[in-house]
């Protein structure tokens, strides 16, 4: 039995603008925890399955609405959208026993800091 059997990771890292979205390195180390055998929960804010699509807004089709709410200044609706996906990704660090950074200094980021403090306060 490994100890993280029933543990669950948050994988916080910037995705807006990440060249690739975040998405890499969230695959990468999914891929490596899988081939070193190593089972645990991971909750992926680049994957959000099954959640409606204003909610997971930082990627693919949503990122390109998040883009034309801006363009046509729709800030009220970007707002909203926006208190959703922070929500949610806060959420899954509230539901996570730890959490893995992917930190670049050259990629601003706010989310991401957001995340470490988040989950710092609750000792994680």
């Amino acid at each position: 039995m490994n100890i993280l059997e029933d543990a669950c990771a948050y994988l916080s890292g910037p995705i807006q603008f990440a060249g690739d979205h975040g998405v890499g390195w969230r695959e990468d180390f999914k891929e490596m925890v899988e081939e070193e055998g190593i089972s645990f929960l991971v909750i992926d804010p680049c994957d959000k399955n099954g959640i409606e699509s204003s909610l997971s807004g930082e990627i693919g089709k949503e990122r390109e609405e998040m883009e034309y709410l801006k363009y046509t200044g729709d800030f009220k609706e970007l707002q909203r959208r926006m208190k959703r996906v922070r929500r949610w990704d806060l959420r899954g660090c509230d539901q996570s026993n730890f959490i893995v950074v992917h930190y670049d200094p050259d990629v601003p980021t706010i989310g991401t800091i957001d995340e470490i403090v988040t989950s710092e306060r609750q000792q994680k």
